[in-house]
């Protein structure tokens, strides 16, 4: 007997005997990979419905079971965890499309490159843009996913509360999730940090470069026209080497002191997530 009806007294049926949910799921994974093999559903899509479908099917079962029951509680965990399951390879599909569709905005700006005037500051500019437009769509998906995650980790915290067997494993999972998304955010954000760097630089050094060379032609077309002569445009042109040279170097100078900066900040947080790592998942002692 599955238990009493508080109501009528008469015995309540077990939750595999009003639904075959291993039968339900099999009919529905042949429906799908039907589908997939006659070209209607994608490989990547017919792995998530399954989890999708799956995750359901257990919180079918989950609402079947008595309260009171001892099983109860270990069904919603098996909920939840397939519920994290399914969130957590949609999150993972949702990168790959946006890494998919950085590749191919990617290529279209090299394939103009090379039609047009090779990989020019602009086209460089370009790829620096369309890079840091990946790097933030990644790291809102994460943040997306982050929540979801949260609001399943809280659920499942509340139920961990009646399991003692488990609370240690749960506890040491919250933790290790939470340190790789921040290093995850830590190193995205540092990315972009990056190329904003990178980008300034470029820009710096065009300006350098294109003031030299409005000089140079200057001195060029007063040579020409005979209004200086061989001696003071030599020397001019040296002085504006000079010019060049040190802007350069200042330049490398103040990108470097920056680099160095944002190294030391980033080493510094990779630093305490790797001692916190240490304290949750003590290495053990061998016997």
């Amino acid at each position: 007997e599955y238990g009493i009806d508080p109501a009528t007294g008469e015995c309540l049926p077990e939750p595999e005997t009003v639904r075959n949910f291993a039968q339900e799921m099999a009919i529905y994974e042949a429906e799908r990979r039907k589908q997939m093999k006659d070209g209607f559903l994608m490989e990547v899509d017919f792995e998530q419905q399954l989890l999708d479908k799956k995750a359901e099917l257990l919180k079918d079962e989950y609402d079947l079971i008595e309260e009171g029951d001892q099983r109860k509680e270990g069904a919603y965990i098996k909920y939840l965890k397939a519920l994290e399951r399914a969130d957590k390879n949609r999150y993972k599909n949702q990168l790959e499309n946006i890494e998919k569709n950085y590749r191919k905005e990617k290529k279209l700006l090299d394939d103009q490159a090379r039609e047009g005037t090779g990989r020019t500051l602009q086209h460089v500019e370009k790829e620096l843009e369309l890079e840091k437009k990946m790097l933030q769509e990644k790291l809102e998906a994460t943040e997306k996913y982050s929540k979801e995650w949260e609001k399943i980790m809280r659920k499942m915290e509340d139920v961990n509360k009646d399991i003692a067997d488990n609370k240690k494993e749960q506890e040491t999972e919250v933790y290790n999730f939470t340190l790789n998304l921040t290093k995850l955010m830590a190193d995205t954000t540092f990315k972009i940090l990056s190329n904003n760097l990178k980008q300034e630089k470029a820009a710096a050094e065009k300006s350098i470069s294109d003031r030299y060379d409005w000089e140079i032609n200057a001195l060029d077309r007063q040579l020409e026209q005979k209004s200086i002569s061989q001696a003071d445009y030599n020397g001019r042109k040296q002085i504006a080497d000079t010019e060049r040279e040190n802007k350069e170097n200042q330049l490398a100078l103040e990108m470097a002191a920056k680099e160095k900066k944002m190294a030391v900040s980033q080493a510094v947080i990779n630093g305490a997530l790797g001692i916190t790592r240490a304290l949750v998942n003590p290495p053990t002692a061998p016997f």
